[in-house]
């Protein structure tokens, strides 16, 4: 009889399986939900899905922010030298005195600079030639923290990577460092990790937030959100910053740029990393004339007050531009723009920072010494009395 009750059950699970085909069926192997991780970047240009948007992130820089280095080879970058960098790092090699096989990763080489991490983790600073600059008058090796041991760990690769946590460790054998999925910032940092997407795209929609607060989790320095200054100069990598302290607060980062383009390269890269003109708010501005048409918009709006690399010859352009936007016409040189301890942006009384007129005019002009641009000599007190009017004749109004 017992026999027989076991015949039974087992002859009822046979059919039960063998007649499970509803399709919201949760327990049907077919039907489970595929885990939530990541796929990679190429899974989403493949053929059909996300190509022309794939085609023109890998020409951008969020892939390149972290790089491997494979056997003896270095990363090669989407432009050559004659646009700033790109496979400058892979042909010349890595820090003077080393082989490629001396490091893991390198960090950066798209656009401004190039730092090198070690097999243990460890940020290359041995020597005069750590750092390889690119921006500016062609490459420069520099010193970086000479003499120091810096860990590349979470608090730094957690914006230079996809699917960073501070938990386990990526280098074999040590503590303290945290791991990552991917190198660079892939697609999945900011959309979330796709293999539930990839497996249906109808039913598991990918996470898109167009919000200025996205890009605001890594182009930041201060938990704060003040901006921070270090050496006379914005430090880099807070564009958000600035711009919640900017008469653009409101606008945002989608608004004027897509994120899936490069903005550094914009006259060769595929799409437009500046997706808006500001004539196309600003209505009505034409710097023909009061400028005879030289200076752009952001010429003077945008000035280059952040050091990312290194500051020109002209101590008044360094190499990140400003997004702040507001400029200060009265007679006050760039000390007015920070705080008293030097140390963060001024704010106005409506929370705003404010552009000097230096960096706004000696990308162009001369100061009172002859120091600045190649055109007219001007004081700060000249500058001031013509900035008050400079818009003048044009209409003063905005969308």
């Amino acid at each position: 009889m017992r026999g027989l009750s076991i015949l039974f059950f087992a002859a009822l699970l046979v059919v039960f399986v063998a007649g499970c085909s509803d399709d919201d069926c949760p327990t049907c192997p077919k039907n489970e939900t595929p885990s939530l991780d990541y796929v990679g970047s190429v899974a989403c240009g493949a053929s059909g899905c996300h190509e022309s948007k794939y085609q023109m992130f890998v020409e951008s820089g969020h892939p390149f922010k972290l790089t491997a280095v494979t056997g003896n080879q270095g990363p090669v970058f989407p432009f050559d030298d004659e646009h700033l960098s790109g496979g400058v790092v892979s042909r010349d090699g890595p820090a003077p005195g080393n082989a490629w096989s001396s490091f893991a990763y390198v960090v950066g080489g798209y656009g401004w600079k190039a730092r090198f991490i070690q097999p243990d983790g460890n940020v290359y600073t041995t020597g005069a030639q750590a750092q390889l600059n690119l921006w500016g008058n062609g490459p420069e090796w520099v010193p970086y923290r000479q003499g120091t041991t810096t860990l590349y760990d979470y608090s730094c690769f957690k914006c230079h990577t996809t699917g960073a946590s501070s938990e386990g460790s990526w280098p074999q054998g040590t503590t303290g460092f945290g791991t990552f999925v991917f190198g660079g910032v892939q697609c999945e940092q900011c959309h979330g990790p796709g293999a539930q997407h990839a497996s249906d795209p109808d039913l598991f929609a990918m996470r898109v937030d167009p919000s200025s607060d996205l890009c605001g989790e890594c182009h930041t320095r201060d938990p704060q959100r003040r901006v921070v200054v270090k050496g006379g100069y914005v430090d880099h990598h807070e564009q958000y910053d600035e711009l919640i302290h900017s008469p653009h607060a409101a606008v945002g980062c989608n608004a004027c740029h897509d994120p899936h383009a490069s903005v550094v390269y914009d006259d060769v890269a595929l799409g437009s990393g500046v997706t808006t003109q500001c004539v196309t708010c600003h209505t009505g501005y034409d710097t023909n004339l009061n400028h005879n048409g030289v200076p752009e918009c952001v010429d003077c709006h945008m000035p280059k007050t952040g050091k990312s690399a290194r500051v020109t010859s002209n101590p008044y352009v360094a190499d990140v531009g400003s997004h702040t936007f507001k400029i200060r016409t009265d007679a006050v040189g760039k000390s007015a723009m920070w705080t008293s301890d030097g140390l963060f942006l001024a704010l106005d009384e409506f929370g705003r920072a404010r552009i000097t007129l230096d960096f706004a005019c000696y990308s162009c002009h001369k100061d009172d010494q002859g120091v600045g641009g190649e055109y007219s000599q001007k004081s700060l007190a000249e500058l001031s009395a013509r900035a008050q009017d400079i818009h003048a004749g044009t209409q003063l109004t905005s969308k």
